[in-house]
């Protein structure tokens, strides 16, 4: 992402939150030199504080895990008020933690709200819907991440999540989320008869955009993550000494471990795309734009004139992951309506259950079952640690982009 993780976590967690009645430390809180008076006195800038020295330095959370963790953060919070009688934080002790870990199991009727409110309306309720399992092992897990750290920093003087057992996730089963060839074959079909039969220039950028975004994610194996953070400039010429070269997307992956992806097979989807944006079809050193964008529509008919449509740019940047699923749940419903329509919907079953990942797991099933080495489909995935021998591994990447060449799902 573009922003710091330190400047997502203090938004995730916003300052404008229902003021909590005052209530007592309990016999556990000690203080803590390390924090800020406020923080000790008030529970939202307590954790406030928390999520921003997690996302500090080089070796801070990620932007996705602060939201994850200020999500938490916020749940905690409304529990505490609307469930503890207004308990403090660091009051919390074993009893008081027992209950929370079974609401984050089964939260109450009252605690779910399907309607997206923002987080400082009175309506705003935990969650959208009941939880899974993992939800509450990660909320668990969060939970004693956030203890620990209370002790470490001296605000409490023992932990009160000390015997509870870590949450043990259950045995992975093998899912089924991935696009058979056929499926991304009719993506592509779809596509092309989206495109030639266009009735105006908004449908065929879309057509162009649409195709460029499902090529990107199923012919790389990008993450979410990784898709918003680069930029047109990660896209680079690797050569090596006898002479090849290869075309990658440079990207940086979880734990920020940086990884360059074979390229060469979306390059001319990559120009036809960007002309679409207005741009050269070749890119310059330090392009910033964006990879992915939505179209821009005017809020009023009586804007949408051709005019306007000349005059304003076409698209905006996809900025966070709320719109590249959106984009793509809009393109698989799309697909699957057309499949029925033209009497092929046993074909496709699940297809507006699939989402961007499901093409991450599409991409590395492709190489998988085409004989690519483990390893490299390790590596390609960013999977495993390879930081040290890649230091000695000379022509690894063009090694890899001849490797995975012609194994591609689509």
């Amino acid at each position: 992402m573009t922003d710091s993780p330190s400047a997502a976590s203090s938004e995730v967690l916003p300052a404008a939150l229902p003021v909590p009645v005052p209530g007592s430390a309990g016999q556990n809180f000690i203080g803590g030199p390390l924090v800020p008076h406020l923080a000790l006195v008030d529970d939202h800038a307590l954790l406030r504080h928390w999520l921003a020295v997690r996302s500090a330095g080089s070796g801070g959370i990620t932007a996705t895990t602060a939201a994850a963790y200020a999500t938490e953060a916020r749940r905690l919070l409304w529990w505490l008020e609307h469930r503890a009688g207004h308990r403090r934080l660091v009051s919390m002790g074993q009893r008081e933690l027992v209950d929370y870990l079974a609401f984050l199991s089964h939260p109450d009727k009252d605690a779910i709200s399907p309607t997206r409110v923002p987080d400082s309306d009175p309506a705003w309720r935990p969650y959208r819907k009941a939880p899974a399992a993992s939800s509450a092992r990660q909320s668990q897990v969060i939970l004693k991440c956030l203890f620990t750290w209370l002790c470490d920093v001296g605000v409490l003087a023992a932990n009160p999540m000390a015997g509870f057992r870590a949450p043990k996730p259950p045995q992975r089963q093998i899912e089924n989320r991935y696009l058979p060839t056929s499926v991304c074959e009719a993506v592509i079909e779809y596509l092309d008869i989206a495109e030639a039969q266009a009735t105006t220039l908004m449908k065929r950028r879309i057509a162009v955009r649409d195709r460029f975004m499902f090529l990107l994610f199923a012919r790389l194996g990008l993450r979410t993550s990784e898709a918003l953070s680069a930029t047109m400039s990660n896209f680079r010429l690797i050569q090596e000494h006898d002479g090849s070269a290869s075309w990658h997307l440079h990207v940086v992956g979880k734990g920020s471990k940086e990884r360059n992806i074979p390229a060469d097979s979306i390059l001319p989807e990559l120009r036809t795309y960007r002309q679409l944006l207005r741009l050269s079809p070749d890119i310059a050193p330090g392009d910033r734009t964006p990879l992915l964008h939505t179209p821009r529509r005017p809020r009023s008919e009586k804007y949408r004139t051709k005019a306007t449509a000349d005059f304003f740019e076409p698209f905006v940047p996809i900025r966070s992951r709320t719109g590249i699923y959106r984009a793509f749940k809009d393109l698989f419903a799309r697909l699957d309506d057309w499949l029925c329509s033209t009497g092929r919907a046993g074909e496709a079953p699940e297809l507006r259950q699939a989402s961007s990942h499901w093409l991450r797991h599409t991409y590395a099933t492709s190489l998988a079952n085409k004989g690519v080495h483990p390893r490299t489909v390790a590596e390609v995935l960013g999977h495993v640690d390879l930081n040290t021998q890649r230091k000695y591994l000379h022509g690894g990447d063009v090694r890899r982009a001849k490797e995975i060449a012609g194994k591609l799902p689509i």
